[in-house]
């Protein structure tokens, strides 16, 4: 009987990191649609949201919005170790 608790299976791996690859995707282009909302209509003196309220918000969100960016850094550095390891798998899986 064998004990196949350690195998690895390629496909699943590969279609999770087309996934996760989409939803890094995703999250870093709807921040960015955020972004651009907030700063075009948020305390800009249009009349959209202005006041104390909205600067207070403004403050916020850029100090948020500028972590950000390393967070979906956090996402891609996954992404690229999950796809060597994948390709590293596979050729070790060819070998045999």
């Amino acid at each position: 009987m064998s004990d196949n608790k350690n195998i690895i299976e390629i496909d699943i791996l590969k279609t999770k990191l087309t996934t996760l690859e989409q939803l890094t995707e995703r999250v870093s282009t709807n921040l960015n649609n955020m972004n651009v909302v907030i700063e075009e209509t948020v305390a800009t003196g249009k009349g959209i949201w202005d006041g104390e309220s909205a600067n207070q918000f403004k403050a916020s969100w850029s100090s948020l919005n500028e972590d950000i960016p390393s967070f979906i850094e956090v996402f891609e550095k996954q992404t690229s170790n999950l796809n060597i390891f994948i390709n590293k798998i596979s050729s070790v899986n060819e070998d045999i």
